[in-house]
């Protein structure tokens, strides 16, 4: 990279914790033709559409298959369309005891019948080397989740027997309207471009920031602004290309379709909702079937209602009925983590929700990660790289128990890995 490429790239990350792209490829809007074989949109014709794609993409693919399973809907979908069609199943979940989506996925395992495999990363060590290779297949991306997925994904081969490709839940969520809102359709690309880089803001603001507001985000053509909203068109553009799809898939996008190549492990990478006939599908769905992924939940309640009868992460692990139970338990997280945020010496914080591990605990904690934040403050002083923050200064407050820095500190581990690989 030349030393202005590389100087943006910094300043992008410090804001994304990934580095976004600034435009599109031709083929984003190939979904924006609508399926020439008509379009039913009520819950029968979204099972029939569903069967369908698995039908097709399991008489292509031969089992066995590994399914990174976690307490949402999508993963939860691929396992019980695979398991209706072969036992040859394998699930693997990346987490620590007592998160909701550790638990769960279990839960979801046993309630199938297939082997699962947990990976706790309590007893996963973190190392520099580790964190370096998974940066070279998924660059400017968040670290170390990306490392946490590919340490999966190896858990889930070594599993299963050989030949087996990974079913990816990519997309899922984000094309049947869990990212959607209704008062999208009012934003003007203005609007939305300054509200989604809002709330992609990964770090604290006010320890990381390096700019105020980023512009360089392309513009939803008129084809994808006939079928969505200005606001998805940046969700699937910039974040779903640059920054989940390194991270689930272990290499880039590939583009409308399901089969995303070799992945991580080297296994063949399937993204079933990546199918460019089921993403114009949803695409083209009325607006108020993507409102709290209206039609997608009832589809999939119909087609398995075994699964989809188990507690969710959104339900935080109980059953949808007790809705009593789902705001005390709420209430509770967010009060301890409310309390947590003035008191973080405190031992107090809610681990429930956290995706993978409690970073501001692990900080502090254990020896691998602080040895690799301490690796991280070095690299980024050698690189010259954020001149405006006192690196020491950060680090210590958040190691001696005076403040929560944990988000910013993985931003700059990730940062300090991607220049040392990349830079």
């Amino acid at each position: 990279m030349r030393t202005a490429e590389v100087s943006s790239a910094v300043s992008e990350y410090l804001w994304h914790a990934y580095v976004p792209h600034r435009d599109a490829p031709e083929w984003m809007l190939e979904v924006c033709e609508r399926p020439s074989d008509g379009l039913d949109h009520s819950v029968d014709g979204a099972i029939e559409r569903l069967d369908a794609l698995f039908d097709r993409l399991t008489q292509a693919v031969s089992p066995p298959y590994i399914v990174p399973l976690s307490g949402g809907w999508d993963s939860r979908l691929i396992l019980a369309a695979l398991r209706e069609r072969t036992d040859k199943v394998v699930t693997v979940t990346v987490g620590c005891p007592g998160q909701l989506d550790y638990e769960i996925a279990a839960r979801i395992a046993e309630a199938a019948c297939v082997e699962h495999v947990p990976v706790p990363l309590d007893e996963l060590t973190l190392e520099w080397s580790a964190l370096a290779e998974t940066t070279r297949h998924a660059p400017w991306t968040y670290q170390p989740d990306a490392f946490f997925i590919s340490a999966g994904c190896q858990a889930g081969k070594q599993a299963a027997s050989s030949g087996a490709s990974i079913w990816s839940g990519f997309l899922g969520e984000a094309l049947t309207g869990g990212h959607y809102r209704s008062d999208y359709e009012a934003e003007t690309p203005s609007q939305a471009r300054s509200e989604f880089a809002r709330s992609q803001r990964r770090g604290n603001a006010k320890l990381l920031a390096s700019h105020s507001t980023v512009q360089s985000y392309p513009e939803a053509p008129p084809e994808w602004r006939a079928c969505a909203a200005q606001r998805e068109w940046l969700d699937f553009s910039v974040r779903q290309r640059a920054c989940i799809a390194p991270i689930v898939l272990g290499g880039a996008w590939r583009g409308w379709q399901a089969d995303q190549g070799y992945g991580w492990g080297m296994a063949p990478m399937i993204a079933p909702y990546a199918d460019r006939d089921w993403a114009a599908y949803w695409l083209h769905a009325p607006r108020r079937q993507h409102d709290g992924q209206h039609l997608y939940q009832r589809m999939a309640e119909a087609r398995f209602p075994t699964l989809f009868g188990l507690p969710g992460k959104s339900t935080w692990g109980v059953s949808r009925h007790q809705r009593r139970r789902q705001f005390l338990l709420r209430a509770q997280h967010g009060i301890r983590n409310r309390f947590h945020r003035h008191m973080p010496w405190l031992p107090i914080r809610s681990r429930l929700a956290d995706n993978y591990i409690d970073f501001q605990w692990a900080f502090r904690k254990r020896d691998d990660y602080i040895s690799v934040i301490e690796k991280a403050i070095e690299v980024l002083k050698q690189h010259e790289a954020v001149p405006w923050l006192d690196l020491d200064t950060i680090w210590r407050e958040h190691y001696r128990g005076k403040r929560d820095h944990a988000q910013a500190l993985q931003v700059l581990l990730g940062l300090a890995v991607n220049l040392e690989v990349h830079g």
